[in-house]
C-alpha cells in the first residue's frame, strides 16, 4: 500500500539510510545522499504503521523491523528525496511487492501458528527484497531492477513451490465434492426411472412433457458425466500454477457448487437444441439428439464428460447458438 505524504522532517530523516549517487540533501547539519522513490515501513493487517518499543515520552518513528509479529503488511511511502513520480520500473516493482504481500496474507492468515511460522519467513524476505529494491540505491548495495525482478520471481516460484499442491489438491477436493452431491442424486434417479417399475403414474406425466422415462433417464446419465468433466477439468487445466492462481483459483471468479451446476444446464441446453431439432449440434459423427434414444445410455453419459471437461467453452457455444437461433427469428 502506498501512502501520499507532505516532505517532513520525519520523511527527511527516513531517507538517510538509502543514499543514491549524484543528488545530495542536508539534514541535522550533514550532507546526505539521496535514495530511490520509497520509504518503506512495517504494517499491521490493517496497514497501520507500527511504532517500535519506546521509554517515556520521547516520540518515535515508525519501524522496519519486519520480525514484528504484528506486522502483516508493507507502507510505500514516497521519499521526498527521491525521484519523484517514481520512475515505471519501480512502480512495476511497487505492484510486484503488493501482489506478493496479498497473497502471504491470503495463504497465511492470522491465528494459525504454522502458518505464522510460514508467512513471518517469507514476509522478511519479501520486506528485506523490497528495501534493496525500491529503497537502497545502487551506490549501497541496492539492487537494479532487471535484478530486483528476478529476485522477485524467485520469491515467487519458492512460494508457489510451497504451497500449489495444497492448493490444487484442496481446490480439486471441493469441486469434486460438489460434483456428487450432484451426481449422487442424478445416478439414483438414473436408477430408478431404469429399472423401478412405474408408480404413482409417472410415466405419464412425463408423457404429457413429451418425454419418456428413457429419455430422462439418459438426461441424468448426462448429468453425471458432466460432473466428472467438471472435476476433471480443473486438474487437466492447471497442470502448472502462478501466485495468482494460489490467491483466485478460477480467472471466472465461479464457485465450485456454480460451475457444476452451471455447466451442467448448459450441456442439457445443447442436447435439447439438437433433440428438438431447433440447432442442429454434433460431436464428432454423433447428432446430440441421439441423446434421447433409450439405447444411447453410454453416449449420453460421454458427451456429458466432454461437455464438463471443456466447460470452459462451453457459454461460447451455448451463445454462439442463442445468437443464431435469435438471427433467424423473422
Amino acid at each position: 500500500m502506498t501512502e501520499k505524504k507532505t516532505k517532513t522532517a520525519d520523511d527527511t530523516a527516513g531517507a538517510t539510510s538509502t543514499p543514491a549517487p549524484g543528488s545530495d540533501a542536508s539534514a541535522n547539519g550533514k550532507k546526505l545522499k539521496v535514495g530511490k522513490s520509497f520509504i518503506l515501513w512495517v504494517a499491521d493487517s490493517t496497514g497501520k504503521k507500527l511504532q517500535p518499543m519506546s521509554s517515556g515520552d520521547k516520540p518515535v518513528r515508525p519501524t522496519q523491523d519486519s520480525s514484528n509479529p504484528q506486522a502483516r503488511q508493507i507502507v510505500f511511502t514516497p521519499n521526498p528525496l527521491g525521484k519523484q513520480p517514481p520512475p515505471s520500473d519501480q512502480m512495476e516493482l511497487y505492484a510486484g511487492f503488493e501482489r506478493v504481500i496479498h497473497a502471504l496474507n491470503h495463504l497465511y492468515p492470522v491465528g494459525d501458528p504454522a502458518a505464522e511460522a510460514k508467512f513471518r519467513l517469507f514476509y522478511r524476505t519479501v520486506f528485506g527484497l523490497a528495501q534493496l529494491s525500491l529503497e537502497a540505491d545502487e551506490a549501497v548495495g541496492g539492487f537494479s531492477a532487471d535484478t530486483a525482478r528476478k529476485n522477485l520471481d524467485a520469491v515467487n516460484k519458492d512460494i508457489v513451490d510451497d504451497e500449489a499442491p495444497r492448493v490444487k489438491n484442496a481446490n480439486i477436493k471441493e469441486q469434486l465434492r460438489w460434483a456428487l452431491w450432484i451426481a449422487i442424486p442424478a445416478a439414483l434417479a438414473y436408477m430408478v426411472l431404469s429399472h423401478v417399475p412405474d408408480a404413482g403414474n409417472l410415466g405419464g406425466w412425463l408423457k404429457e412433457l413429451g418425454a419418456s422415462r428413457a429419455t430422462v433417464a439418459n438426461f441424468m446419465l448426462l448429468w453425471v458425466g458432466c460432473c466428472l468433466g467438471v472435476s476433471l477439468s480443473y486438474a487437466l487445466r492447471k497442470p502448472e500454477f502462478t501466485l495468482e492462481d494460489l490467491v483466485t483459483p478460477e480467472s471466472d471468479f465461479l464457485t465450485p457448487a456454480i460451475r457444476v451446476a452451471l455447466t451442467g444446464t448448459l450441456t442439457m441446453l445443447l442436447v435439447m437444441f439438437s433433440v428438438l431439432g431447433i440447432a442442429d449440434v454434433k460431436v464428432a459423427s454423433h447428432s446430440l439428439s441421439d441423446v434421447a434414444n433409450p439405447n444411447e445410455q453410454m453416449l449420453a453419459f460421454v458427451v456429458g464428460v466432454i461437455c464438463g471437461i471443456g466447460e470452459k467453452l462451453l457459454s461460447g457455444t451455448v451463445m454462439a447458438k442463442t445468437k443464431s437461433l435469435l438471427g433467424s427469428i423473422k
